[in-house]
């Protein structure tokens, strides 16, 4: 227990000022919704419609700076970004930095579809350091239905900047998410309406990690499942701008896969 302690503390620690960063907001507003009864929910088969992967009442759009949204009934369930912290050491600056958004070389960076697969390549620019492919996803959609996400990132040759990936963050709004539930490998989490200190659930010993999200709204649940080593460990936070959900990748390989599973849901009339 005080190794995991240990690791999560570091975790934790590793984002410092990060967590003052613009992320998506996520006001704690709470308007009743009305949940889908058990009959109407069905299993469902996704399919790629643009640059969307739609399955029934929900859809994970792909945006061209490798960002993700995934939505339920037009409602933001939440959104998909990698995350990195770095630092030029030449002047002892802190960088923290979401992948696609924040420094990157828009003139470089591509995206771009092949059969069922979504193709992100990003090039980074931080200062006057020459800019780099510093992360390339792809988001695949199998033939069970399945959507698997892979995320490989290099760091700068250059000795001087200092780059370090953090996790792949999935971020849920506190009206979505506040006082609702997720499973972390069957054991179940209630999720705060508000900001609050401190890990909400995490783990780093099994092999296999499974996050069901809002299991008790048939409609809206999905769920995200990892295999060691694809990630090392994954962990789950209030902070102001909402539910912050953490995969964290493999240290030694710069990669992580996971699999989202959307394929519960309502079928469109």
């Amino acid at each position: 227990m005080k190794k995991m302690l240990t690791l999560l503390s570091v975790a934790a620690l590793s984002l410092g000022a990060a967590e003052q960063m613009p992320l998506p907001s996520g006001k704690a507003e709470f308007a009743p919704t009305e949940k889908a009864s058990a009959d109407q929910v069905q299993t469902l088969v996704p399919r790629i419609e643009g640059n969307a992967i739609v399955c029934g009442n929900k859809r994970l759009d792909l945006q061209n700076n490798s960002g993700m949204t995934l939505t339920c009934d037009g409602e933001m369930l939440g959104r998909f970004f990698y995350y990195f912290t770095g630092e030029d050491k030449a002047i002892k600056k802190p960088y923290w930095i979401e992948c696609g958004r924040w420094f990157a070389d828009q003139e470089k960076s591509s995206f771009r579809k092949s059969g069922n697969t979504f193709y992100a390549d990003t090039f980074m620019k931080i200062g006057d350091y020459p800019s780099w492919e510093a992360c390339k996803q792809q988001v695949e959609l199998l033939p069970d239905g399945l959507i698997k996400i892979d995320i490989q990132w290099t760091p700068s040759e250059d000795q001087n900047l200092a780059l370090e990936g953090h996790s792949l963050f999935f971020m849920m709004p506190y009206k979505t998410g506040g006082g609702k539930s997720i499973t972390l490998n069957g054991k179940k989490t209630m999720l705060p309406t508000e900001a609050v200190s401190g890990i909400i659930c995490g783990e780093y010993r099994p092999k296999e990690f499974k996050v069901v999200f809002l299991p008790d709204d048939p409609g809206k649940t999905f769920s995200i499942t990892a295999v060691k080593p694809d990630i090392d460990l994954f962990n789950s936070w209030a902070i102001k701008d909402g539910l912050r959900f953490n995969f964290v990748d493999n240290k030694k390989t710069r990669h992580l896969t996971v699999f989202l599973d959307i394929r519960q849901g309502i079928k469109k009339k």
